[in-house]
């Protein structure tokens, strides 16, 4: 099925999703642009984004198991747009942090210099690791302050994002980062 650019597997609601028919299907559709995985849990984006070179577009909203990392994204240089609405992000405590410090592996755009429009509007944490310890994984909203950082540390290809951003932020980054449509 090479002439296929475009799939949606998406669910009306949450469902764990095997990895070998993922795998299956993105062997079979090796030209894919987008691909819309909404309300499925799979077990990390890594796994679709290092599958398919040609991705440009990926939608996983409400996900339970985004590891957001740059790591993630050392495979996906023509990915244009990452939407991840309502989704909820594995990322321990110590991490946090590293995840918008362009400085660090763990940033986001370490790897990624060509994305153009990213959401991550309802976003949540979780520290992936109190779960494993017995301790209950809390999932909160991503701090403010991550997100201003985020902002501030993206790369130049961005020109729209979507997070949970106060109006009072909004506008401080829109003075900073005139390039970027920043909406919530």
């Amino acid at each position: 099925l090479e002439s296929v650019w475009s799939l949606d597997i998406s669910l009306p609601a949450q469902m764990e999703v095997s990895r070998s028919a993922v795998s299956a299907l993105l062997d079979i559709c090796p030209n894919l642009r987008e691909f819309n995985l909404s309300n499925t849990v799979l077990g990390g984006l890594l796994y679709v984004l290092g599958k398919s070179s040609f991705l440009e577009k990926v939608t996983w909203n409400r996900s339970k198991e985004c590891w957001l990392s740059g790591h993630l994204f050392h495979f996906c240089n023509n990915l244009k747009e990452l939407i991840l609405d309502d989704s909820e992000f594995p990322i321990a405590p110590n991490v946090l942090g590293r995840f918008s410090d362009a400085g660090d592996e763990a940033f986001i755009f370490s790897h990624c210099k060509s994305i153009e429009r990213l959401s991550i509007q309802n976003a949540r944490w979780y520290d992936p690791l109190a779960a494993l310890f017995g301790g209950h994984a809390s999932v909160s909203p991503v701090p403010q302050e991550a997100l201003i950082k985020f902002v501030r540390k993206a790369p130049r290809c961005l020109r729209w994002f979507r997070s949970d951003l106060t109006k009072e932020n909004i506008d401080m980054l829109r003075m900073e980062r005139p390039d970027i449509e920043i909406v919530n």
